[in-house]
């Protein structure tokens, strides 16, 4: 289940991280303040969250220390921008089942070692009991 919460502000957005969002819709261009200072106190607060900016701002050392910084995605304002929203969410949502899986698979690794380590300590006790 998907939930979405509208804010206003910056400020709005980081008094409820509580909601522990997992990922972040934020405009560069907020009143009295900039995209990359809230984005760094909502990586600071919730460094977990991943923020996709989305922004008029071109100037591409903008773009740069943003993606320098960790955003997920830097978006740019324009006719392909719906578009390049759900691609990014879709990446974003793709990224997370990959984690879960290779979470999965390592659990399951570590059942086989320790299956292993078990078969070869029985083989070594084997051994030294028949071998006396």
């Amino acid at each position: 289940d998907m939930e979405i919460m509208l804010f206003y502000s910056g400020e709005d957005c980081l008094k409820n991280l509580s909601h522990k969002p997992e990922i972040i819709l934020l405009d560069y261009h907020l009143p009295g303040t900039t995209g990359l200072e809230i984005f760094k106190q909502i990586k600071k607060e919730s460094p977990k969250t991943e923020v996709i900016i989305i922004s008029g701002q071109e100037e591409l050392q903008v773009v740069v220390d943003m993606l320098k910084n960790g955003v997920f995605d830097y978006i740019i304002k324009n006719t392909e921008t719906i578009d390049r929203i759900i691609k990014s969410i879709t990446l974003y949502l793709y990224n997370i089942q990959l984690e879960r899986e290779n979470v999965v698979l390592k659990i399951k690794l570590n059942k086989y070692k320790l299956f292993l380590i078990t078969v070869v300590l029985l083989l070594f006790v084997a051994v030294v009991y028949f071998s006396s």
